[in-house]
Order: structure tokens, then C-alpha cells, then sequence
């Protein structure tokens, strides 16, 4: 079968980490079929590509890169798994082979530092969420956070 699933490594997940999230950084690279998260080292993902030159791309694409800005880095390898055994179609575990499997608890909002909602970066939800950035010359350390699509009768948005 090749080297057709890859295993992450997600180094400082200060956000929730989904399938869903996974999937939106791993398909432009190929046709996903299988990803199962799991908390063993830290926050770990098996992904099952359809094929080894799909799972060689992503892993050359993204091995080192930050899921989130300044978070959420992945470390991604090879594993020797011939294939992944997915049970129920949940935020954790999701057979894209088989949408029919029963679907299982999600994490609560706001699990892990995950802003409640849904919300996440821009770059990977278009429905709200947070992204930063830092300016200034050498030395001088100014961050600015911009939050956006917060539900505002539950959030002070004015202070």
C-alpha cells in the first residue's frame, strides 16, 4: 500500500484541533479518506491519504509549518498503519469513504481554548474567529489582535 498515512504531531495546540481543521490543510493536497485524532504525546492525527505521492506532497507542504500563527505546529512522519479504523464520524474520527457511519459526541465549545461557535482563523473558517499580527521596528514588540465574529450579546465588544 505505500506510504500513504502520515502521523502529526500538533506542538503547542493552543486551539482545538478537529477534523475538519486537518482536513482543510490536508485536501489541497489530495483526496483525504481517513483521519483519527488522539491525545497520546500531546495532540497527535493519524491521516490516510488515497495514495503515497498525495501523503509525500502534504508532508513536504506542511512538516514544520503552523496550523494557527505562532500555534498549533506540525511535526508530520511517516507511519507504518496499512489502513485507518474509523468506528463513528465525529469532530475526533471521520471516514470520508463512509459519511453513512452513525455520528458521535463533539467536543464542547470553547474546549481547549477554542473560541466557542466554531470560530477560528480566517485562513481556515470564513465564519468568524482571530488572527494577529506584529508591527513596529527591531525591538519595539507590538502585537495586535483583531477579533471578529464574536456573538455580541454575550461579549462586551465596546472595552
Amino acid at each position: 500500500a505505500g506510504h500513504h498515512i502520515r502521523l502529526c504531531t500538533i506542538y503547542n495546540p493552543l486551539f482545538n484541533i478537529t477534523v475538519e481543521v486537518l482536513y482543510a490543510i490536508m485536501s489541497p493536497y489530495g483526496n483525504l479518506q481517513r483521519i483519527v485524532i488522539f491525545n497520546k504525546n500531546g495532540v497527535q492525527a493519524l491521516v490516510e491519504f488515497d495514495n503515497p505521492a498525495s501523503a509525500f506532497q502534504a508532508k513536504t507542504a506542511l512538516d514544520g509549518k503552523d496550523i494557527y500563527a505562532g500555534s498549533c505546529t506540525l511535526k508530520i512522519e511517516y507511519s507504518k498503519a496499512d489502513k485507518l479504523n474509523v468506528h463513528a464520524n465525529t469532530d475526533k474520527t471521520r471516514d470520508y469513504t463512509n459519511p453513512s457511519l452513525p455520528s458521535g459526541p463533539a467536543a464542547a465549545p470553547g474546549m481547549m481554548g477554542y473560541p466557542a461557535g466554531g470560530a477560528g482563523p480566517s485562513d481556515y473558517y470564513g465564519r468568524g474567529g482571530m488572527s494577529g499580527m506584529s508591527y513596529g521596528g527591531e525591538g519595539m514588540g507590538r502585537t495586535v489582535l483583531i477579533v471578529y465574529g464574536l456573538d455580541e450579546a454575550r461579549m462586551n465588544v465596546d472595552e
